[in-house]
């Protein structure tokens, strides 16, 4: 019963955070800049998080000029309550490597390992790192100020450490994830991050990069994220 307790505690920590999103890091964005250009950026904000003012004013220059400094002192308000050290969560999916003998642990990477094939969460490898994308509901959401792509870089990934399971558990926990030959070394994590930076990319127009740093992980070992393997703080 204590370790069940214990079990639901852990996981419901992990996932109290928000999910983070498109439009969280967008308001980010505007909170965290203290010179932000409210009336410039106030038709983009219309666009894309307030579409049906939009839709039904921008035909018309007047009326839209109106609704721009109505949206503008929202954005302002919005701005204000934004809390900039709100902690998110992002479900994903890491790989573990071959049994370190000597450390008696798995080695985890968030980049895929040839023996597994699973697609699923995958995060997309750019020349210049590893990125989860972010993408609006509806791309028509999109605009010049508020970009259809934001590519978010996880920074701290090297402190995340493997899991440690002896010898026989560990040969257990391998014989678990076995379907023949295969291997099947994907494993469900979600980790807690707090938002770095958002900015626009200079290279490409419809994409803005975001750094976030990684708070909490917390590995399951069923895809329902019932179970937990392995748990890190990293601001420990």
């Amino acid at each position: 019963m204590k370790k069940l307790l214990l079990t639901t505690l852990l996981f419901s920590a992990a996932t109290a955070a928000q999910d983070l999103s498109w439009t969280e890091l967008n308001k980010y964005t505007i909170a965290s800049e203290k010179s932000y250009d409210y009336s410039a950026h106030a038709a983009d904000y219309m666009k894309s998080f307030q579409r049906a003012k939009f839709d039904k004013y921008h035909l018309d220059e007047f009326e839209f000029d109106s609704k721009k400094n109505e949206t503008a002192s929202q954005m302002k308000e919005m701005a204000k309550a934004f809390n900039l050290e709100q902690l998110y969560t992002i479900n994903a999916n890491v790989w573990f490597g071959q049994y370190n003998f000597e450390k008696g642990e798995f080695p985890i990477t968030f980049t895929k390992v040839p023996s597994d094939v699973t697609t699923e969460n995958m995060p997309a490898i750019y020349p210049d790192g590893l990125f989860y994308n972010f993408t609006p509901d509806y791309p028509e959401s999109s605009s010049d100020s508020f970009r259809y792509n934001v590519r978010v870089k996880l920074k701290n990934t090297d402190k995340l450490s493997g899991i440690k399971l002896d010898k026989e558990k560990a040969k257990a926990f391998l014989q678990s994830h076995k379907s023949g030959d295969w291997i099947n070394r994907s494993l469900p994590i979600t980790v807690t991050v707090k938002i770095k930076n958002v900015a626009l990319n200079d290279q490409s127009n419809d994409v803005s990069d975001a750094d976030v740093e990684i708070t909490k992980a917390v590995i399951f070992s069923d895809d329902k994220r019932n179970k937990i393997l392995s748990q890190q703080d990293l601001n420990k």
